[in-house]
């Protein structure tokens, strides 16, 4: 999605959010259901943002950022699992947030069922910049994910609170 966000010439990093619910769809092979995610991503462009995927059957998620001009492109920046994280064909809620307020560093949140997995601040080189969010589904590892579906429902992209 290309989105309305907070950022200008001053300000190129935008101030964004995605939220939704996510889930394996029944569709997806019974082969690819251990190795499937779905995810949600903010600040993206062709070649850099940050993304939070879900693996529903393994309980574990991962926060990968794709630095700005970056030749070697997404590296995991954070990971974990929880029980939190409903398994099989259940949805679950995701949100994942990226804002500095104009500052040279950017604040991240990330939320898995109200549950928050990562809130720190990314004071690194290459910060994304892309305006768009994005949902996404795939399976980890190398190899095809032909017939992985994602399903999303009540997807809102907004400008975190308090702006």
């Amino acid at each position: 999605f290309r989105s309305s966000v907070v950022a200008d010439s001053s300000d190129v990093r935008a101030d964004t959010e995605i939220a939704g619910t996510a889930s394996i769809g029944g569709a997806t092979p019974k082969k690819l259901l251990k190795k499937a995610y779905v995810g949600v991503s903010v600040r993206s462009s062709e070649n850099s943002g940050y993304e939070l995927r879900v693996r529903p059957a393994a309980q574990s998620w991962q926060l990968f950022r794709d630095p700005k001009s970056a030749a070697e492109g997404p590296v995991l920046f954070r990971s974990g699992k929880g029980k939190f994280i409903r398994g099989g064909l259940k949805g679950n809620d995701l949100a994942l947030r990226a804002f500095d307020f104009g500052n040279a560093d950017t604040s991240l949140s990330a939320r898995i069922n109200g549950k928050v997995v990562v809130s720190v601040t990314d004071t690194g080189n290459g910060q994304p910049d892309g305006r768009r969010s994005v949902v996404s589904t795939g399976i980890k590892g190398a190899g095809s994910g032909s017939g992985t579906v994602g399903i999303f429902d009540n997807v809102a992209i907004k400008v975190p609170s308090p702006f």
